[in-house]
């Protein structure tokens, strides 16, 4: 049986089918690969000491706001980057993604007042910055679960 072919709706100009297991495929290197391209851009910049999120530290895990946790916390997010672009270690780049957001997450827990002003649920430039890793997650269990359900059908 041929795999089914996939179509551009009917509102989009050009109609050409794709196969399914090519378009799952891109989009899974896709998705590791801009995933991998934030973490790598985001380690850089902290290995650099040029990182905007500094003060977002200071004001809620100071301990990582200095030298050398920085450095180690930009290291850890380049290796990120690599696995999520090597296809063998991929998912446990996605499982180190998840860990690392569930991280940066907690900051609305432990320093509210810079994630929400006045109140919840009013954000600030900080919150949204934030708030943003909810898809940063979701792209990353974007690249988890597939590996799970092959597993699962290898038994």
């Amino acid at each position: 049986m041929l795999p089914q072919t996939v179509t551009a709706p009917s509102s989009f100009p050009l109609r050409f089918p794709v196969r399914e297991s090519i378009a799952a495929r891109l989009s899974a290197v896709l998705t590791r690969g801009s995933l991998g391209l934030v973490f790598l851009w985001f380690g850089a910049l902290k290995l650099a000491n040029e990182s905007p999120v500094v003060t977002l530290l200071e004001h809620s895990f100071a301990v990582l706001a200095r030298t050398p946790w920085l450095q180690l916390l930009g290291f850890v997010e380049i290796l990120i980057a690599v696995g999520l672009v090597v296809p063998r270690l991929a998912k446990i780049a996605a499982v180190a993604v998840l860990l690392h957001l569930c991280g940066t997450l907690s900051v609305a827990v432990v320093a509210p007042q810079l994630v929400f002003a006045p109140r919840f649920p009013v954000l600030t430039m900080e919150g949204e910055f934030i708030l943003k890793n909810v898809v940063l997650m979701a792209a990353a269990m974007a690249v988890f679960l597939p590996s799970l359900a092959s597993s699962r059908r290898e038994y």
